[in-house]
């Protein structure tokens, strides 16, 4: 299956308030960050959470909520079948709005939130997450003032970077990382062995296997072939190159390795895929 984003009817462009069901066959390293908050549920899948400078295991059930301009990113496990979460972004609210004694408790929340909060889905809770999406206009914005009113006065939070923490002075190590993830990403149909890798982070080999599963909860070889099935998706989509051409392609060195990569990631083969995906379309 390719990666699928379902966005709500009221999603536009340069709106103020955007939900949507972020569904992949992996979440990938893309550390970022942006000047809206970020509110983010975990409804299915696992992995690695980088926030800041904070680097734990995420799983299914759990919500972040970000300040403006934190950098993040989540990277699911290799073994991680299903990848499924609700995104919603939004700006800060008018100040005004924020000094009246009603929206004190998510004033203090949002202020929290420059570092990173974790909360843990409550029953009441799950249900105002699952609503958002479909929600629109007025209605998406007094949804998501129910989401922070539940979040200050009903569940307990787990602050996630540290305070001392500020974007310009990321840490070596993620900055070491971030160097790695876009020459990978830059050179992944290269032969691009762990040696040379390591050199554009200025470490040994053995070092920076260590350090890239550390981080991302997986082997650098395991994130180098998940970029080259990904790729290999889309090219299976949207070309009719043959499936020896796809794997070359890719940066695979034989078919046999392409087609035992892509089964292990999707549980089927190439030509399967590309059947099933080509019925769907009709």
């Amino acid at each position: 299956m390719k990666p699928t984003y379902e966005a709500p009817h009221f999603q536009k462009e340069g709106a103020s308030l955007v939900a949507f069901v972020r569904q992949e066959i992996s979440f990938l390293w893309n550390w970022h960050y942006h000047p809206e908050l970020e509110l983010t549920w975990i409804r299915e899948g696992y992995g690695r959470r980088l926030v800041g400078d904070h680097a734990a295991p995420y799983h299914a059930g759990e919500v972040v909520l970000l300040g403006p301009n934190l950098p993040h990113t989540w990277i699911s496990d290799s073994k991680s079948p299903v990848n499924k979460a609700v995104v919603v972004q939004f700006h800060a609210f008018p100040r005004e709005l924020m000094a009246c004694p009603e929206f004190s408790r998510i004033a203090d929340l949002l202020n929290q939130a420059t570092s990173g909060l974790r909360f843990l889905t409550s029953k009441p809770l799950e249900k105002l997450l699952k609503a958002l999406p479909d929600k629109s206009g007025l209605t998406a914005w007094i949804g998501l003032m129910e989401i922070l009113h539940h979040l200050a006065t009903n569940e307990k939070a787990e602050v996630l970077s540290s305070g001392g923490y500020r974007h310009a002075r990321s840490s070596k190590i993620v900055s070491r990382l971030e160097r790695v993830i876009r020459h990978i990403d830059k050179h992944f149909r290269e032969e691009l062995p762990l040696a040379e890798v390591a050199q554009v982070a200025g470490l040994t080999p053995s070092s920076l296997s260590r350090l890239f599963h550390r981080m991302t909860n997986q082997t650098y070889v395991n994130y180098r072939n998940a970029c080259r099935t990904r790729e290999a998706c889309r090219l299976l989509i949207e070309t009719d190159r043959s499936i020896t051409q796809v794997a070359g392609d890719c940066g695979f060195e034989n078919l046999s390795n392409f087609n035992r990569r892509f089964q292990q990631s999707y549980q089927m083969t190439p030509t399967d895929f590309r059947r099933i995906h080509a019925l769907s379309s009709f």
